[in-house]
């Protein structure tokens, strides 16, 4: 990931995508995703970190009851089979909750 003057310029593949998140959510994506690879942070901990940011979400999302391990697990499910197999995951399962 980069960031342009456009936004947060994200890679799929062999393909890169500009994102449209306000520069805030950008910059701090960047920075999550730069403590992550460098082993400073978990991913869980990232998670909860972005999902605690009531100036995002308008309110603390991280104290929903197993959010944050859900979003985790869809994460590293990407990160460790693609998105392919992390979209017919959740598509087959019928719920996000899977």
């Amino acid at each position: 990931m980069r960031t342009t003057e456009k936004g947060l310029i994200a890679e799929r593949g062999e393909e890169e995508y500009e994102t449209r998140e306000n520069p805030i959510v950008n910059a701090l994506v960047l920075d999550t995703w730069q403590a992550i690879e460098e082993g400073r942070i978990t991913i869980l901990s990232a998670v909860r970190s972005i999902l605690s940011r009531e100036d995002i979400w308008g309110e603390d999302l991280d104290a929903m009851d197993g959010l944050a391990e859900r979003v985790t697990a869809h994460i590293e499910t990407i990160l460790i089979e693609g998105m392919d197999v992390a979209v017919k995951k959740v598509a087959g399962s019928g719920s996000v909750k899977s």
